[in-house]
């Protein structure tokens, strides 16, 4: 992949500042550290290489500072539209490639997060939908999570894998629905509730975020967020407060 001057400017910035981003968060007042990853098995072998030392960088610098890191990959492919045909039948190999990279324990990843194809007609029968992929990196990270859209959300930490419904909602807007899903997972992560409680209320956030434009326009309206709230309780998801 051919980067113009502008972006590998800012990658090499980017680069250099690794080992100060999470001491930087942690003293700021954060709890956690989060990176989204967009990894391409069609990045050049430099950039790949400038990838994985900017993150060895940043969770070495989280088990410096007490806190947990939350890594997400984001799979891409260059030249490749990532709705087509094409990009399902070769985003298995990347995630493959990506988390057999970051599960390693040098990366010293807490939290290891990837998505599934939105349209699993295309990978049907494969490892990422039917769980084998879940239970061969949980022997190596912690923790686990796939989100699923529609169909929820899995998360497998050692020998116990969970599975939590997505809360039945009208959806508006689903901009912001992930990091919403994230927002809501990491809030009960710090607060170490069990892994249903991570899922739970990581779906109930994401669900919310839809219900207005936007991803935030939901959070702002109280007896709106409320109401939804209340509708997870009655449900018994997570022990939503």
């Amino acid at each position: 992949m051919k980067l113009s001057p502008g972006k590998r400017k800012r990658l090499e910035s980017v680069s250099d500042s690794r080992g100060v981003i999470g001491a930087l968060a942690v003293e700021a007042g954060a709890h956690c550290i989060k990176v989204l990853l967009y990894y391409a098995l069609s990045d050049a072998p430099r950039i790949m290489d400038r990838k994985r030392a900017w993150v060895e960088g940043v969770d070495w610098k989280c088990a410096g500072c007490d806190v947990p890191f939350f890594l997400e990959i984001v799979p891409y492919q260059a030249g490749v539209d990532e709705r087509s045909p094409e990009f399902a039948r070769c985003k298995r190999s990347i995630l493959a490639s990506a988390m057999q990279e970051f599960s390693q324990p040098r990366y010293c990843v807490d939290v290891l997060k990837f998505g599934v194809p939105v349209a699993m007609a295309y990978v049907q029968g494969s490892s990422a939908s039917d769980g084998t992929f879940v239970r061969s990196r949980a022997r190596i990270v912690p923790i686990v999570v796939i989100k699923r859209g529609l169909n929820g959300a899995v998360a497998r930490r050692g020998k116990n894998q969970f599975h939590a419904p997505s809360l039945s909602v009208q959806p508006v807007d689903t901009v912001g629905a992930g990091d919403s899903f994230n927002a809501g997972f990491l809030y009960k992560f710090i607060l170490a509730a069990n892994l249903e409680g991570f899922l739970d209320y990581g779906n109930t956030v994401a669900a919310l975020s839809t219900t207005r434009a936007s991803g935030t326009e939901a959070f702002r309206d109280r007896q709106h967020r409320e109401s939804l709230l209340q509708k997870a309780r009655s449900l018994g998801k997570g022990r939503i407060p």
